[in-house]
């Protein structure tokens, strides 16, 4: 019998790619499209920062999707994990490093081997490597969470404990020259997600009791690090108490925040798999983010030109605009390179074609008794030869959730 497949994850990660265009287009924004000390500018810096949660987002999502998928395992093939982690996430890393240097004339201010290391070919880049340094910690933390089994309340000061001692360590050490592109100060989220995973069935209840200390950490840590924020562009000293205290706590500030977000972004995502109508284009979106995520940013630098700065400047509310034309315009071009065959070779990966997802749900609600439509036997032919996956994002997972049409590995 034929299940409808749950696209909560998918849809989760259409949201969060649409939130990392975002917060690009609207740093660039700040700089091009309004003016400094406005009004307008303090608007969409304070959009900027509120938009800051997209990658411990992709980091719980990719987490628990992992360890939902091994968990199925008594003993999990390790080797062959690491094997598929380093294909389709270490393959297109270095595709894309490459790429990306070659605009820069290869000129690096590391050296190769640090800019590998840290994912400083571009700006973006960083997020790649952290994946993979997550890959390499990922076997150590799901045997740790499998064999203590602690619940939620636990897990959480678990992690919360791991991630302050990260944190102080390194302020008094620096082993860590770029903090912010190491996988260690995002264990948060990693910890929660691979929690999740292997607890799947017991989320509803966990949102039910949690919810709503999650909404109050989300909204709390929320104003304080907007606050630190206001007192940085308003170049408030910062080495006298409270500033001092609250500057050193920015950090954990923004993860607790962007992690409380992506909780409460599950939930949504659930809900809007069930009932919302944007469920296929949030999902259509999520299965080609990794390929918007790293094309997008060539998008944004080519559209900072003089000659589109000046055309968009003449028009009305022009940050929504670059905004639509670079993420539109990044999705075209995904959707070219995969009409060329060049997805796999770019990406290490294939995409499902444009409305397969609407077509899954007209024939899942067909099997169940609802009178629709009929579909067409080619629209069946593609479903049925399809292997969509729930992990394409810049967290795709080498272990995913099986479909309807999928038996379980």
């Amino acid at each position: 019998m034929t299940v409808r497949r749950d696209l909560t994850f998918d849809i989760l990660k259409g949201i969060a790619i649409l939130e990392v265009v975002t917060h690009h287009v609207l740093g660039m924004a700040a700089r091009r499209y309004v003016e400094e000390g406005t009004g307008g500018w303090l608007l969409v810096v304070m959009l900027n920062r509120v938009l800051h949660f997209a990658v411990p987002t992709f980091l719980l999502v990719s987490s628990l999707l992992l360890a939902r998928s091994l968990s199925r395992h008594d003993e999990p093939n390790w080797l062959l994990f690491l094997r598929r982690r380093l294909l389709r996430t270490g393959y297109p890393y270095l595709v894309w490093t490459a790429l990306y240097l070659a605009v820069r004339g290869w000129n690096t201010d590391l050296g190769l081997t640090a800019t590998l290391i840290w994912g400083k070919a571009w700006y973006h880049l960083y997020f790649l490597a952290i994946l993979l340094e997550v890959s390499l910690l990922f076997p150590l933390l799901f045997l740790l969470l499998r064999a203590w089994q602690p619940d939620f309340r636990r897990m959480l000061l678990m992690a919360a404990g791991v991630q302050g001692f990260v944190y102080v360590f390194n302020y008094y050490t620096r082993i860590l020259p770029y903090p912010g592109s190491s996988a260690l100060f995002f264990l948060f989220p990693v910890v929660v997600g691979a929690w999740l995973g292997l607890n799947w069935q017991a989320w509803h209840r966990v949102w039910v009791k949690w919810s709503f200390r999650i909404l109050q950490a989300m909204v709390g840590a929320l104003a304080l690090y907007l606050l630190a924020e206001v007192l940085l562009l308003s170049n408030v000293s910062v080495g006298r108490q409270p500033y001092f205290t609250l500057f050193r706590l920015h950090p954990a500030l923004l993860l607790l925040y962007s992690t409380a977000a992506a909780l409460f972004l599950l939930r949504v995502a659930q809900d809007m798999a069930e009932h919302s109508s944007l469920r296929a284009v949030l999902a259509q979106i999520g299965d080609r983010s990794l390929a918007i995520f790293l094309v997008h940013p060539a998008v944004v630098f080519l559209v900072q030109g003089p000659r589109v700065t000046a055309f968009m400047n003449n028009l009305p509310l022009a940050t929504l605009w670059v905004l639509l034309l670079v993420f539109f315009a990044s999705w075209a071009i995904v959707e070219a390179l995969d009409r060329m065959r060049l997805s796999r070779l770019l990406f290490a990966r294939d995409f499902l074609p444009l409305g397969a997802y609407s077509v899954r749900r007209r024939l899942a609600m067909a099997t169940a008794g609802t009178r629709l439509q009929p579909t067409s036997p080619r629209a069946r032919q593609d479903i049925l030869h399809s292997r969509p996956r729930a992990t394409s994002a810049p967290t795709k997972s080498d272990q995913t959730e099986p479909t309807p049409l999928q038996s379980r590995r």
